[in-house]
């Protein structure tokens, strides 16, 4: 979802090439789909720029990953040195100011926040403990990071803050269930979504929901609940935190 909330960027996939799509913009009143980008290529972890003048995605083909900016005419820049990584649940974070951006690399093993003005990167390295960064946002100002990271497989996604460049994390009180950082809007709360499973094996079903907390740890509030279809990993928010976009799988019986 675009930063004023009234554009959706899609992904399409061409089923026969794996990865490989491209994006479509659709206004979120409805109407005609319009192609974004064209071509080949892997294309994802999108996030649009404050301003709403370009969509920024990591981009990935025969010749490696590098991170580019396309406006709405399509035109691409590729921009960064540091080598991005496709990460899956990733969407890459922009500041207030769209001057800076976020987006993770070796792996999932480090942030790297890209000043667009300066063309300079500093590049944050957490602890090992925290394991892999599986999403990220920045801070109205891009001095700071809350990214959700898995330690290990089978535990629970964690929510920790830190400052770009830095070294020191402080996890975050978070709902139980996997967690997920979308906006940290200007006011200073920072939104998440809840992926909340009841129990894993005997009832499989789940409770997905939108959580705010304060930036200091202060407060923690219910936003509201979303369809269980919606999709972790593939829900996207407004920069005003009031429109939410999802991905809902639908499954329909055939007999083969």
């Amino acid at each position: 979802v675009s930063y004023d909330g009234k554009v959706i960027a899609v992904m399409q996939h061409d089923l026969d090439k794996r990865l490989e799509g491209n994006f479509f913009t659709v206004s979120t009143d409805g109407g005609d789909f319009t192609p974004l980008t064209t071509g080949a290529g892997e294309k994802g972890s999108p996030g649009w720029s404050p301003d709403g003048q370009h969509l920024a995605l990591i981009f990935t083909d025969s010749s490696g990953s590098r991170v580019i900016l396309t406006d709405r005419t399509g035109r691409r820049l590729s921009v960064g040195t540091t080598p991005p990584a496709a990460v899956t649940y990733f969407r890459i974070s922009w500041s207030a100011d769209s001057r800076a951006l976020l987006y993770p690399a070796d792996e999932g093993r480090t942030l790297v926040t890209l000043d667009l003005q300066q063309s300079t990167e500093q590049l944050t390295t957490p602890p090992d403990s925290f394991g892999v960064w599986l999403g990220g946002v920045l801070s109205p100002d891009g001095r700071e990071i809350v990214a959700g990271g898995l330690r290990r497989w089978g535990e629970t996604f964690r929510i920790a803050r830190g400052s770009v460049g830095g070294e020191r994390w402080t996890l975050l009180d978070v709902p139980p269930g996997d967690n997920m950082p979308l906006v940290w809007r200007r006011d200073g709360w920072i939104y998440v979504f809840n992926d909340r499973h009841l129990d894993r094996v005997s009832h499989p079903a789940r409770e997905a929901s939108i959580w705010r907390l304060r930036s200091d740890g202060s407060r923690r509030e219910l936003v509201a609940w979303l369809p269980a279809q919606c999709r972790f990993g593939f829900v996207s928010m407004s920069g005003d935190g009031r429109r939410v976009a999802c991905a809902a799988l639908q499954q329909e019986a055939d007999i083969w």
